[in-house]
């Protein structure tokens, strides 16, 4: 795994070698670009003037000319003699190599073997224009000469040219000073591409054009096609191979001419031998500011992957669950600064509530419920102290309501067991006066029948105080159930406890997988979203668990109430019986003294006492049952009260 110091030096580095190939190719082409603009600039400046110049030269030499045609010493009538002096005179005067004239037929004045009408500088000058010819060869010296020629215009009447013979190399002369670099070069040719003027003048006395020559040699051939277009185009710049090396060519029209055309030649290589310096400073600076880059990626990455590495490897033990190691100091005060500071702050943060968590637990583990958390939680950590509080809170309310219960349940129960035992005494008192009542009427069996309607009046009061005593046994049988359904609840409080006991496993489970969870979590925290998550399971369980028990102990209750409703029914009916057997030992009494008699009738009361009083044996053993469950279900709350107690709660 590459570090962020290498790959920082490596980006730098990178950036910098593309940054400087970059710049060195745009200077590259920008350098190119500015050797060729000022190459082009500059031959072309140099064609224009030079045109510019040969062009002011032409005006000049046809300005001369028009004004020997303006001479009024050439007439009709003049004489050769008058002519050859009037030549002389002119020629001296303009500096020209000879000045003739010839008449509207083409015959000069001084050769009439020559004809000049289908030259070319005759047929303008005849027409009215100014001309200047290409070299040509003049017939009486057969030297390659030009020719600047005009119409005869001086009011005599003459009707005929002057024509001014002008050197080959005049105009190589004003075009030898052409200079671009040391290999520059210009020339002039016409329009048929004939070189009128050039620094090697035997070109000129020679007649040399590039276009005829491309025509019979190969190696003219790219020339020659390059002159052809120049004519047609008459101004603009190109490149050609000429004598065999790349050649920069500008290229414009002379004024006053028919169709010449001034090109310089510039060498490609020389003009760019400043474009090629300037490259080669340019890859000069271009490795020079690399080496620095190079460094200075070296000291950036440095100064950032040193201090991230310290950082990184820091929230490594912490993912590993080390919250007490020291967070490295970062002295720069940008990201990383604030990125150690916000470590440190998590660091610390996490261990506080790593502490606080583990002492709430740790005190709900040994049954303090009292306690309570100040710790000040941030961020998705409110959630953690929200639900803690909201456990404690649900605890102390289901362990206070079963508190409660447990205090009503064993008061209840100690009421329930007195009752028993008072009903059962009074039964077993009640079975021996049946007894002795019994006892009474076997003596007075032989008593008369004289009262007879007292007997039947006994007999009914024997069958309601029997139906009492039935009424009061199935009574006895209700408050029997009632006191089983108070023991079920009291098991199914047992259970609730065991829930609870449950639950506060649970939650010491849960304090150590909050530990773990959180030595892993680093700076996300997911592990306790985790832990809150069955934190607030575990909260809903108890929430349920605190449902059910209420409604249990509220079950109970009522159970224990229908079983005092009970019981007090079972005492009035009881009463009512013991009320009528004392009405009935009176009659009985009476009717003993009255008749001894009705022996059968008072055997047959006799047998319905007997069955009276094995009611109330049975009622005596009823009561006795549940006295003793009575009994045991104060001693399972007072255990459920003992169990419960070892909680410290807030209400």
């Amino acid at each position: 795994m590459k570090s962020i110091k290498a790959k920082l030096t490596l980006l730098v580095c990178l950036i910098a070698f593309f940054l400087s190939l970059v710049l060195t190719g745009v200077n590259s082409f920008m350098l190119n670009k500015t050797a060729v603009q000022g190459m082009n600039t500059s031959v072309t400046e140099t064609a224009k003037a030079y045109a510019s110049d040969v062009g002011n030269q032409i005006s000049k030499y046809k300005s001369d000319v028009k004004i020997m045609a303006s001479n009024t010493a050439i007439t009709p009538v003049s004489t050769q003699a008058q002519l050859k002096d009037l030549s002389d005179t002119l020629k001296k005067s303009y500096g020209y190599s000879d000045v003739s004239f010839a008449n509207d037929k083409g015959i000069p004045y001084d050769n009439a073997a020559i004809n000049l009408s289908e030259r070319d500088y005759f047929k303008s000058a005849v027409a009215g224009q100014p001309f200047i010819s290409s070299p040509l060869v003049n017939k009486k010296n057969n030297k390659t000469v030009l020719y600047v020629s005009a119409k005869v215009d001086n009011g005599t009447g003459y009707n005929g040219i002057v024509f001014a013979e002008l050197e080959n190399d005049v105009f190589s002369k004003i075009i030898k000073n052409v200079s671009i670099g040391e290999k520059g070069y210009g020339f002039i040719i016409d329009s048929a591409g004939t070189i009128i003027a050039h620094k090697d003048n035997k070109l000129v006395e020679e007649f040399t054009n590039y276009i005829t020559l491309s025509k019979d040699s190969p190696e003219y051939k790219e020339f020659g096609n390059f002159i052809s277009e120049m004519l047609s185009k008459k101004s603009g710049t190109g490149e050609v191979t000429v004598d065999k090396s790349k050649k920069y060519v500008a290229y414009s029209p002379i004024e006053n001419t028919n169709g010449w055309i001034l090109i310089v030649v510039a060498d490609k290589n020389e003009m760019l031998t400043t474009y090629r310096q300037g490259l080669a400073v340019s890859i000069a600076l271009a490795v020079v500011f690399l080496i620095l880059s190079f460094l200075f990626a070296f000291l950036f990455a440095n100064s950032i992957g040193k201090p991230i590495s310290l950082v990184t490897k820091r929230l490594e033990l912490l993912s590993h669950g080390d919250l007490n190691s020291a967070v490295p100091a970062v002295k720069s005060k940008d990201e990383i600064y604030r990125l150690a500071v916000s470590l440190e702050h998590t660091v610390k943060n996490l261990s506080s509530y790593i502490k606080d968590i583990h002492h709430v637990l740790s005190s709900i583990s040994s049954g303090d419920l009292t306690i309570t958390t100040n710790q000040e939680y941030v961020g998705e950590f409110v959630n953690i102290k929200k639900d803690m509080d909201e456990i404690i809170s649900s605890l102390n309310q289901i362990i206070s309501k079963i508190s409660s219960a447990a205090v009503q349940v064993s008061s209840g129960s100690e009421m329930i067991s007195q009752s028993s035992i008072a009903l059962s005494q009074g039964a077993t008192e009640q079975a021996s006066s049946v007894e002795e009542l019994t006892a009474s009427l076997e003596q007075i069996s032989s008593q008369t029948t004289l009262n007879a309607s007292n007997a039947d009046k006994a007999n009914q009061l024997a069958v309601k105080a029997r139906s009492n005593a039935e009424n009061g046994n199935n009574r006895m049988d209700e408050m029997l159930k009632a006191m089983d359904a108070i023991n079920v609840s009291s098991g199914n409080i047992n259970k609730i406890i065991k829930v609870i006991d449950d639950i506060a496993f649970q939650t010491n489970i849960l304090a150590l997988n909050a530990a773990v969870e959180a030595a892993r979590a680093g700076q996300h925290g997911k592990g306790f979203a985790v832990v809150a998550e069955e934190v607030r399971t575990l909260a809903s369980r108890s929430a349920s668990a605190a449902k059910e028990t209420s409604e249990m102990i509220e079950g109970s209750i009522k159970n224990v109430e229908t079983g005092i409703k009970i019981a007090d029914e079972t005492a009035k009916a009881l009463k009512e019986i013991v009320s009528e057997v004392a009405n009935v030992t009176d009659l009985v009494g009476s009717i003993a003294v009255a008749s001894k008699e009705q022996a059968l009738s008072i055997e047959q009361v006799n047998q319905g006492i007997m069955q009276v009083s094995q009611v109330v044996q049975n009622n005596a053993a009823t009561s006795e049952e549940t006295a003793a469950a009575s009994t045991e279900l104060s001693s399972q709350a007072s255990q459920l009260r003992e169990v419960v107690s070892v909680f410290k709660t807030k209400y």
